[in-house]
């Protein structure tokens, strides 16, 4: 069985703290106006993080940026942490959302796992640096002390999906009889390492973002593929 890596916190109760059954259910308008400004803070938030550090932003400056008032911000969240964690969480999703668009049209597994690789480094390149943050503070998010229940349960989604991609690349014979969840915790490692190597090293101007997926790629099937248990 697979050993999933949302903490048992993190699991909601049928039945919330107002006594009422889990689920979306009817929105009322308040409840829709908090969620649309939440959305805006959220966007706001993440204009800040493309060129400044978590511990550079500061709530006042997430809540100029979204024309609010910092008393308003405290009540649709807790803290910045509680920004911060949610931002992780869209992040994801959109991360999600680029690599299923580009594997619409793929055929085969390795069509599907090259597609994935582009979308995901093309998503990377638009802003390098608040990828590599979501990419660290996500993979250490237990770490921080914030509630970052919302944004384990994306990348767990992440994680999920491209084990179900990983399967077929077992099933057809082109990958090794591995755990899913080892190869898929690699694979993004392996992203996000060459995140953080750009970093460390300034290498930008000498390797450009679409030369990695191939790179990236060959590096994985040697890993895992079939090839490297036969031999």
């Amino acid at each position: 069985m697979t050993r999933r890596l949302i903490p048992v916190a993190c699991f909601r109760s049928p039945t919330d703290s107002d006594g009422n059954s889990g689920g979306e259910g009817h929105l009322s308008r308040k409840e829709r106006e908090s969620a649309r400004h939440k959305d805006e803070v959220l966007a706001a938030a993440m204009g800040l993080l493309v060129s400044q550090s978590y511990h550079e932003v500061t709530v006042q400056q997430i809540a100029d940026a979204a024309e609010f008032s910092v008393g308003y911000l405290y009540k649709l969240f807790a803290n910045k942490d509680d920004i911060y964690a949610a931002v992780l969480a869209r992040a994801e999703s959109d991360l999600l959302a680029t690599a299923r668009r580009a594997m619409v049209e793929a055929g085969t597994f390795t069509d599907r796992l090259n597609k994935m690789l582009e979308s995901i480094f093309e998503w990377i390149s638009a802003s390098p640096a608040f990828a590599g943050r979501n990419f660290r503070d996500l993979s250490m998010a237990g770490d921080k002390g914030f509630n970052y229940c919302e944004a384990s349960e994306e990348k767990e989604q992440t994680l999920g999906e491209l084990e179900i991609l990983l399967q077929e690349g077992k099933d057809t014979g082109e990958l090794g009889d591995y755990s899913l969840r080892e190869m898929s915790m690699v694979f993004r490692a392996l992203m996000g390492g060459v995140i953080e190597e750009r970093r460390r090293h300034n290498i930008g101007e000498r390797i450009e973002w679409s030369e990695y997926p191939p790179i990236l790629f060959g590096v994985f099937l040697r890993a895992y593929g079939t090839e490297k248990q036969d031999a």
